[in-house]
């Protein structure tokens, strides 16, 4: 995965990131473990945000993808809101 470029956030144990092609990845903070990995697709550069149960994911265009954070801790699929 390739996230030179922004950052993660945690989410109780659980660390999301995105990857510059747009995979959002969902890992154990504990362990590093893989729990799920889902494209929501664009150019990504900027770190996720978390705004009480929301992630917000903007792309280089500017679109925003938000995704209800208990929906995000469940996985694998992530819907946006």
């Amino acid at each position: 995965a390739n996230a030179a470029l922004s950052s993660p956030v945690l989410i109780g144990e659980r660390l999301f990131f995105i990857t510059n092609q747009g995979v959002c990845y969902s890992v154990d903070g504990r362990s590093g473990e893989e729990i799920y990995a889902q494209r929501i697709g664009g150019a990504f550069c900027a770190s996720p945000i978390v705004a009480g149960n929301l992630i917000y994911f903007t792309d280089e265009a500017g679109v925003t993808t938000v995704v209800r954070a208990a929906v995000a801790m469940m996985g694998p699929k992530l819907r946006a809101v």
